[in-house]
């Protein structure tokens, strides 16, 4: 499953305030047009926007950006995530292998929790 990126004009925001990247590599990355990271980096635009940083949420590595740094022709990749989430399917075979438990939603914050009978 490709993995999508958390918030991009706020990594846009702090890629532009924390590195040294193009504004093409920033915008390839982010999915954004260059001339809107170009305004980021400018102030015309996400003023009000806080910068996320998208090392510290698993999205990108210290290496992959120095990386790209060093290489303006090197387009980021997003990191694959450390834990996985059950799919539907995944979860559906668990409750065909175990049919005591019942696969619910939480009301208080929508992630599937194992509930008994």
């Amino acid at each position: 499953m490709a993995q999508q990126l958390l918030m991009p004009k706020a990594t846009a925001v702090w890629l532009v305030d924390n590195t040294a990247l193009s504004f093409e590599q920033i915008a390839t990355f982010c999915k954004l047009h260059p001339l809107e990271v170009k305004a980021i980096a400018d102030g015309e635009s996400a003023q009000g926007i806080k910068g996320l940083d998208p090392i510290a949420t698993g999205q990108l590595s210290r290496d992959e950006i120095a990386r790209a740094e060093g290489n303006p022709n090197h387009k980021l990749k997003i990191s694959e995530p450390k834990v996985r989430v059950p799919t539907a399917s995944a979860r559906a075979r668990a409750t065909h292998r175990f049919p005591s438990v019942r696969i619910a939603r939480t009301p208080f914050c929508g992630l599937c929790a194992i509930m008994p009978n």
